[in-house]
Order: C-alpha cells, then sequence, then structure tokens
C-alpha cells in the first residue's frame, strides 16, 4: 500500500508523521539486507522531488526500460539492481531513493526478495537523503525540480517538521541560499495572508500551500485554497497541541476538562461542538444533568 499520489505534500508529511507517531512504541522494524516487493511503501510526494511522474514515484520511462532491459540479461538466480534505499515508519518500508528500480522489478514480474538499504535518521533527513540521492544521479534534476525539493524542506522547516539552515537546504538541493531565503520569505508572507484565524480560539492556523508553482501563483494573485486536507491538517494540529497540553489529564478528568473546555470556548462554540457531534446542548446534556 503506498500513499496516493494526488496529496500534497504537506498532507502527505502529516499522514506519514501520524503514521509514526502511533508506531512510535511498537516493535522495532528489523533491518533485513532484502525484503519482498510486496513490503516496499512509496511516497513520491515526500520521497520523490520530481515533479510529475506515476503514482509509485518512477519519472523516467526510459530509464526503467533500460533497467528492465538489464534484468533480463541476468541469470535468473542474480536478478537484482543497486539496494533500493529505504526509510522504517513502524513496521513499513517507505522507499527513499530507487523508486525506477521498484517499477523496473515490477515491470520484469521479479517475484523473490530484492536487496535494500534502510536509511537510518531522522524523518527531515530522510526527505533530504531523497533530494539528495535524486540530484547525484545520471537523471538530473532541472530547475523546477531541485526548486521543489527545497521548498518541501522549507515547509518542513515552517512547520515544526524539520530544522534546515539556509546551507544545508542549498546544499542538498543544489539550489542558492538566496534562493532559500526567497522561499522562506514567501512561505511566511503567504501563511500571514492566507492563513486562517479560529473565530472561536484566536489561534492563527496555516493553509497548505502545496507545491512551489502552487505558492508562486497563488502570491501572484492566484489565491490559496481551503479543501479537506488542510482542513484535516488543522485538526492533526490541534491534536497534538492537546495532547502535548493536557497528555493523559484530558482523560482521566474528562468532566473537568469538558468544563474547562466550555470557559474557553463559550456557549456559542459549545452549541457547535455538540452539533458536531450529534448532540443537543437544550436536550441531551440538560437530560445527563438530570440522571446524575
Amino acid at each position: 500500500m503506498s500513499i496516493k499520489r494526488d496529496k500534497s505534500f504537506t498532507a502527505a508529511m502529516w499522514t506519514l508523521n501520524e503514521k509514526q507517531r502511533k508506531s512510535k512504541d511498537a516493535e522495532v522494524f528489523p533491518r533485513p539486507e532484502t525484503l519482498p516487493l510486496s513490503q516496499l511503501r512509496t511516497c513520491p510526494e515526500v520521497f520523490q522531488p520530481r515533479v510529475g511522474g506515476a503514482r509509485d514515484g518512477a519519472q523516467n520511462e526510459d530509464h526503467v526500460k533500460e533497467l528492465v532491459q538489464q534484468l533480463s540479461n541476468k541469470p535468473a538466480d542474480s536478478r537484482f539492481l543497486d539496494p533500493i534505499t529505504v526509510y522504517a515508519i513502524g513496521r513499513a518500508a517507505y522507499v527513499v531513493n530507487g523508486h525506477h528500480r521498484l517499477a523496473a522489478y515490477k515491470r520484469a514480474g521479479i517475484t523473490a526478495e530484492v536487496p535494500v538499504t534502510f536509511f537510518e535518521g531522522t524523518f527531515e533527513e530522510a526527505a533530504q537523503e531523497s533530494i539528495r540521492a535524486n540530484s547525484k544521479i545520471n537523471l538530473n534534476m532541472d530547475k523546477e525540480d531541485r526548486n521543489e525539493g527545497a521548498w518541501r524542506l522549507v515547509v518542513m522547516d515552517r512547520t515544526g517538521k524539520g530544522k534546515s539552515t539556509k546551507a544545508a537546504i542549498a546544499e542538498a538541493t543544489g539550489v542558492s541560499p538566496r534562493s532559500v531565503a526567497r522561499m522562506r520569505s514567501l512561505y511566511d508572507g503567504l501563511q500571514a495572508k492566507l492563513g486562517r484565524q479560529c473565530e472561536f480560539s484566536g489561534v492563527r492556523h496555516e493553509v497548505d500551500l502545496g507545491s512551489y508553482r502552487d505558492a508562486l501563483r497563488a502570491d501572484r494573485g492566484g489565491g490559496g485554497e481551503w479543501d479537506d486536507e488542510t482542513g484535516d491538517a488543522m485538526v492533526e494540529q490541534m491534536r497534538q497541541a492537546l495532547g502535548k497540553t493536557f497528555g493523559k489529564q484530558a482523560h482521566k478528568h474528562t468532566d473537568q476538562f469538558a468544563e474547562a473546555l466550555e470557559l474557553f470556548l463559550g456557549p456559542q462554540a459549545m452549541t457547535r461542538v455538540a452539533e458536531h457531534l450529534g448532540l443537543s446542548r437544550s436536550e441531551d446534556w440538560e437530560e445527563d444533568d438530570e440522571t446524575d
């Protein structure tokens, strides 16, 4: 199973971070030297900086054909290519570098386990490695690809999912430090202009700006889009903030937490919360009070 290609980078990043959060206490994924193709996951929105391409992350059809030919020329018992670099999230292995090799294996009908190398590092470092590795191979990344890779690292940095200096982003992507600085200014400026402020809490929430091209279009007056993915990202940010602030206390003292929430939000907002939960404050909640 892989994350669908039509997700934006930000939405895909939140999805992977949630998977990582849920599995952090799970059994550590073993680090074998080979894995069956069925266990390899792809998330090209995060680990494939090249723009466009197939959902499995393969961008260059001619290169895939060349790799398939290489496999067909090898003896049946050694039909392997260079190891695919993967990153463990829970008990899943996501392809960091080797999307074309993965596509070639599938197209060649390979059923045996294939060589892999596990990347050890943080989520941000894995994303950087995918960009760095792609910039070094013969399928040279063009300017748009490099800009997109740099933009993703800027977004990770600005949303708290990474912490990179301008020099580090520039080195990983091949763009200039000045370009990285402009991207940071673009991101901050668009969030200040397009970010949504919650009418109840007053907290300002960032919007999903999409790709670098989308961000440039928005800066030129194209506007940002407030869609379901952006709303889901906001919900996840709020959930994480509540968890960090209250932890298990909210579960142990639900009545006190509910009272505090009502005092914070106010009656009007709590009515909307009740409606969202399918309750009626005037009927269901009053009935609960009478039974206490």
